[in-house]
């Protein structure tokens, strides 16, 4: 059995979708004048974990598209059988 290529990307999905949250969280607040506005280094944290998180996913389609590769396939006219008018 292979291991899941999609577990390392749902824990990177997680950690961002809460960092993403908590900055419209601070950005909703800011608006009602509630709080200030998320730091940019916030921002910025949220940002690289999506792109960590979107890199990974891609890694991972690629991983089960290799995966699901045939391994090895005969040459073109290996498997083919003669016409019947010349059996």
């Amino acid at each position: 059995m292979f291991p899941n290529p999609f577990a390392r990307w749902r824990t990177r999905d997680a950690e961002a979708r809460v960092a993403e949250e908590s900055v419209l969280e601070a950005s909703m607040q800011a608006l009602d004048r509630r709080g200030s506005p998320p730091s940019m280094e916030k921002r910025d944290k949220a940002r690289q974990l999506r792109e960590g998180a979107n890199a990974l996913l891609q890694a991972a389609f690629a991983e089960v598209k290799n995966l699901a590769r045939p391994r090895a396939l005969p040459p073109s006219g290996a498997a083919r059988k003669p016409p019947k008018s010349d059996r």
